[in-house]
C-alpha cells in the first residue's frame, strides 16, 4: 500500500493543491493533506472538487486536510473530510482546540464545537490496513484503539512534531502532512525496539512524499 502525504503551506494557491491531490491520488492508495488546507472554502466547493478527483481513482482515499464544518446554527467544527469510490463519504471532528476557537470566531462569525469521542473515534480499512484519522493536536490524546497506521492532518505551532502513542501501546506507523512547515514525516513505532521509532521508507516527491513498505 502507498500513501501520499502532500507537501502545502496555506500562501500556495488552492487551485494547485487540487492538481497535487489528482496527480497524487492517481499512484496511491491513501491521500493526506494538511490541517487548514481547506480553510478558506465552502463545504459545497469541497465536496464538488473533491468527488470529482475522488470519482477519476475510485480506489484511493482522499483526506484533504481540513476545514470549518458548519455543526449547528451558531457552532461551527474544524472538519476533515473524506472522500471515497467518487464521493464524500465520512468524516473526522477535530476534539483538541488549539486556538481554533479563535479562528472559527475570527472567519464564521460563529462558536466552536468540540468534537465528543464518537466524532474522532471512527476506524477505516483499506486493503487488510486499518487506520485512524488525528488532526493535529489530537493524536495520541485520548484511549483509542490502536490501528495500523495514524494518519496526521497538521499545522505544528511546537517547533516538531511529538508523536504521542495511544495508551494501547501497540507498534503502528504514523504518517502526516504538516501545513506549518510544508513537510511530511512517516514513523514506525515499535515499543518492542530499543530505538522504538524508525523512518517509514518512502520517496520524495517535489509536492508530496510517497510512504510504502509499512513494517
Amino acid at each position: 500500500m502507498k500513501v501520499a502525504a502532500i507537501k502545502h503551506d496555506l500562501s500556495e494557491k488552492v487551485d494547485q493543491y487540487f492538481n497535487t491531490i489528482n496527480e497524487a491520488a492517481s499512484i496511491s492508495d491513501i491521500v493526506l493533506g494538511p490541517e487548514y488546507a481547506l480553510i478558506d472554502l465552502s463545504e459545497d466547493v469541497i465536496r464538488e472538487k473533491l468527488s470529482k478527483i475522488s470519482n477519476r481513482y475510485k480506489d484511493t482515499y482522499i483526506i484533504p486536510g481540513t476545514f470549518l464544518m458548519n455543526y449547528s446554527k451558531d457552532e461551527v467544527a474544524m472538519s476533515a473530510p473524506i472522500f471515497y469510490e467518487g464521493k464524500f463519504i465520512d468524516y473526522i471532528l477535530k476534539k483538541s482546540d488549539i486556538n481554533d476557537s479563535q479562528i472559527a470566531l475570527d472567519r464564521t462569525g460563529k462558536r466552536l464545537h468540540t468534537a465528543n469521542r464518537s466524532e474522532m473515534d471512527k476506524i477505516f480499512k483499506k486493503d487488510s490496513t486499518s487506520f485512524r484519522i488525528y488532526i493535529c493536536a489530537d493524536q495520541g490524546r485520548y484511549p483509542l484503539e490502536s490501528t495500523d497506521l495514524e494518519l496526521i492532518t497538521s499545522y505544528d505551532l511546537a517547533n516538531g512534531f511529538h508523536f504521542h502513542p495511544s495508551s494501547v501501546l501497540e507498534k503502528r506507523n504514523i504518517i502526516g502532512s504538516d501545513s506549518q512547515t510544508r513537510r511530511t514525516f512517516g514513523v514506525n513505532y515499535n515499543p518492542s525496539k530499543s530505538n522504538v521509532y524508525s523512518e517509514i521508507p518512502h520517496k520524495e516527491l517535489k509536492n508530496y512524499t510517497i510512504f510504502s513498505k509499512f513494517r
